[in-house]
C-alpha cells in the first residue's frame, strides 16, 4: 500500500509530524491575516517567506525531497493583476489557503498511512 501513496516516512513519529505541520498552518494563517495594509507588498513578502520556510521544513521532515517537490506544485503561479488590486489580494489569499489545505491533507495522509503500518 505504501507504493500507492508514494509517501516517504517522516523522520519523526506521526504525532510529532502532525504537531509540526499544525504549527506551519498556524504560521501561514497568521501571515495571511494582518491588519489593513495600503498595498499587498507586505503580505506578498510574508507569503514568500512562509512558502520558502515550508519547503525547508518539508526537506527536514522527510528523508527525500519528494514531498517538498509535491508542495512546490501547489499554487505556484504568477499574479494576473497589477498591484495593488482587490483581485491580486484575493489571489494571494487563495495561494495561502491552497497551501494550508495541502498541509492539512499531508497530515491526514501521514496519520492514516503510518498508523496502519504499526
Amino acid at each position: 500500500m505504501r507504493d500507492l501513496l508514494k509517501l516517504p516516512k517522516p523522520k519523526v513519529p506521526p504525532e510529532q509530524a502532525d504537531a509540526l505541520i499544525s504549527n506551519r498552518i498556524k504560521l501561514g494563517r497568521r501571515a495571511m491575516v494582518q491588519p489593513y495594509e495600503r498595498d499587498s507588498s507586505g503580505a506578498e513578502h510574508r507569503y514568500e517567506l512562509w512558502d520558502s520556510e515550508n519547503r525547508d521544513f518539508l526537506c527536514q521532515l522527510f528523508d527525500t525531497e519528494e514531498v517538498a517537490l509535491e508542495y512546490d506544485v501547489v499554487a505556484n503561479y504568477r499574479y494576473s493583476e497589477p498591484p495593488p488590486s482587490e483581485a491580486r489580494d484575493q489571489e494571494l489569499k487563495d495561494r495561502f489557503e491552497l497551501k494550508i489545505k495541502w498541509f492539512k491533507e499531508l497530515a491526514r495522509r501521514i496519520s492514516h498511512h503510518f498508523s496502519k503500518m504499526d
